[in-house]
C-alpha cells in the first residue's frame, strides 16, 4: 500500500519507481493518495480488516496493473507479508496529511498490530516512511579511510527441543524504516527525486536477486544514503537565500522476528 500527498513529489514520481519494484516482487500494489489525516487514520483501518471492496471505494484507491494506476477491482487480501509506504512532509511526531495535521507514527502502526489485526501475527509487517522529522539540516564529518581487516565467521548451534505454545508482544514483526533520523529534514532532488526512495528501490531490486535479507539492503541503503552529498536554501529573515551542505541517514526500527528475505522472481 502506497500514501502519497502529491505536493510533496514535485520530481519523477517515487510513487511508480515503488509500484514497480514491489510489483516485481509480486505484491499487490494499491495506491491512496492526497488524504487528510482523518482520511488516513480512516483507510489504515480498513486496510487492517479488508472486509469488503465498499469500504475502500470512498478512499478512491487504486491499483497498479500493467505499468499503471487504475481504478481497484476487487478486494485485495493480506498475504505472507505486508508493504505500507507513505510518501509526505511530516515533523518528529509522525506524517501529514493533506489538511496539515499530524498522523502519530503509532498511529499508522498500530491498526496492523497482533490485537488489531489478528491475520497478521507472526507475519513481517514493513513501514517505508519518506518524510521530514524535524526542520534542522544534518551535516557531515570528514572520514579517513582505514585498512580493511578480515574477520571469520563463526556458527553457534541450537538446541532442538519440543514445540511448545507461545506469546508474541503486539508489535513483533515490524520494520519501520525512515528517510532521516528524528529532527532532521529528508532530501529530495528535483531531478533524481527522494535520495530515500531512489536508493531504497535501486537495492531491492539489486540485492534481491542475490538472495540477502532485509537487514542487508538496509545496511546498503543506509550507506548508500550516507555518501551522498546535496545543498539546501533557504531564506533568511532578510529574504537572503542561503545555501547550507546536508546529509541524510535513514533510520530504521526493528521488531522482526524472524529473517525476511524477498524472493527475486
Amino acid at each position: 500500500m502506497i500514501f502519497e500527498v502529491s505536493e510533496c513529489c514535485f520530481f519523477s514520481s517515487p510513487t511508480e519507481a515503488l509500484a514497480k519494484v514491489f510489483s516485481w516482487l509480486k505484491f499487490r500494489v494499491v495506491m491512496c493518495k492526497d488524504k487528510t489525516a482523518v482520511e488516513i487514520h480512516s483507510v489504515l483501518k480498513v486496510f487492517s480488516e479488508l472486509k469488503q471492496l465498499s469500504d475502500l471505494q470512498p478512499y478512491d484507491v487504486k491499483e497498479w496493473v500493467s505499468g499503471q494506476f487504475t481504478d481497484l477491482k476487487d478486494l485485495p487480501k493480506h498475504g505472507d507479508a505486508f508493504v505500507c509506504c507513505i510518501l509526505s512532509h511530516g515533523n518528529k511526531e509522525g506524517v501529514c496529511g493533506t489538511d496539515g495535521t499530524v498522523v502519530p507514527t503509532i498511529d499508522i502502526l498500530s491498526p496492523f498490530n497482533g490485537t488489531n489485526c489478528s491475520i497478521l501475527v507472526e507475519k513481517p509487517k514493513l513501514f517505508f516512511i519518506q518524510a521530514c522529522r524535524g526542520i534542522d539540516m544534518q551535516g557531515g564529518v570528514p572520514v579517513k579511510k582505514k585498512p580493511k581487516v578480515e574477520g571469520t565467521d563463526g556458527e553457534l548451534d541450537t538446541d532442538n527441543g519440543q514445540v511448545q505454545d507461545y506469546t508474541l508482544p503486539i508489535y513483533s514483526d515490524y520494520l519501520v524504516f525512515m528517510a532521516n533520523v528524528e529532527q532532521y529534514v529528508s532530501v529530495r532532488s528535483p531531478t533524481s527525486g527522494s535520495w530515500f526512495i531512489q536508493s531504497l528501490c535501486g537495492q531491492l531490486e539489486k540485492v534481491c536477486t542475490g538472495g540477502k535479507d532485509i537487514n542487508a539492503i538496509i545496511t546498503l541503503v543506509n550507506a548508500e544514503v550516507s555518501k551522498m552529498d546535496g545543498k539546501l536554501h533557504v531564506k533568511d529573515k532578510d529574504g537572503t537565500l542561503i545555501g547550507y551542505a546536508v546529509k541524510q541517514s535513514p533510520d530504521s526500527r526493528n521488531t522482526l522476528t524472524k529473517t525476511l528475505i524477498f524472493p527475486a522472481p
